[in-house]
């Protein structure tokens, strides 16, 4: 346990996305300490998100809460097994050398971030359960915190992607620069910080792509996997009929919130 809590420390440090390793490919954590790490914090958050199922008015239900501590880490592990062959080619277009391997690692520790971000939040949203019952409202809080644990993680992701695909450096020299160097140096350099701009405005786009997709399969895994949270009208069920989807749940609930009808 004691080497697990200082594995997290150091990942959420930055001590495995080192720029210098980065480059290289050489990323010092074993793909199942992340694994690990990803199940322990998602299980922490799942324990805080199932609690307002647990604590309904007909009497407690723990079920609500072991559910969760299962779905919430099976929730990122599977939007990562669906998303990584898209991640792994779209890396590989971008003249990536990085081994499979080594990227799944680097979404692994975006995801182990994500779920990092979530497990310091569970205490918040367990003193926010106990103290509404309003069920809208816990809902769009959940949807917030994986909000913000999401643009955490993916940034994270974001600033070592740009590491391993060598654009992380800003053009700081352009032409006018040149102190009383040739001519040819000058427009040779120019040209070359015009290239990196151009590469690095292509992988942002490319990557923010990629990233928009991971967002919505994994939103719409949840809607897969629910119940989470556990609505006060139903009886506690493993999985739900499929219907509907994630974003005009998200909205109905939003809509309940704020009491428009």
């Amino acid at each position: 346990m004691t080497s697990l809590v200082r594995s997290l420390d150091d990942l959420v440090r930055g001590e495995y996305t080192r720029a210098r390793d980065l480059r290289t490919g050489d990323i010092r954590i074993r793909a199942s300490r992340l694994v690990v790490l990803a199940i322990c914090l998602g299980a922490t958050y799942g324990a805080a998100m199932g609690l307002f199922g647990a604590l309904r008015p007909t009497g407690p239900d723990l079920r609500f809460v072991l559910a969760c501590m299962v779905k919430v880490p099976l929730l990122f592990l599977t939007t990562i097994a669906i998303t990584f062959p898209s991640f792994y080619v779209t890396s590989a277009l971008t003249q990536c050398r990085t081994s499979p391997l080594a990227m799944l690692r680097l979404q692994l520790i975006a995801v182990a971030v994500t779920l990092a971000v979530l497990a310091s939040l569970a205490p918040v949203l367990a003193f926010f359960t106990m103290s509404t019952t309003a069920y809208a409202f816990i809902v769009l809080l959940n949807v917030l915190f994986f909000s913000i644990a999401g643009v955490v993680g993916l940034g994270f992701l974001r600033r070592a992607l740009r590491e391993v695909t060598g654009t992380s450096l800003e053009c700081t020299h352009d032409a006018n620069e040149v102190d009383d160097e040739s001519d040819s140096e000058g427009a040779d350099t120019a040209a070359r910080n015009a290239r990196m701009r151009d590469r690095s405005r292509v992988l942002k786009r490319i990557y923010g792509t990629w990233m928009l997709l991971f967002a919505i399969v994994g939103a719409q895994m949840a809607w897969i996997l629910r119940p989470f949270i556990g609505s006060p009208d139903l009886e506690f069920t493993i999985l739900r009929a499929r219907e509907s989807n994630f974003f005009a749940a998200a909205i109905n609930a939003l809509r309940l919130t704020l009491g428009i009808h």
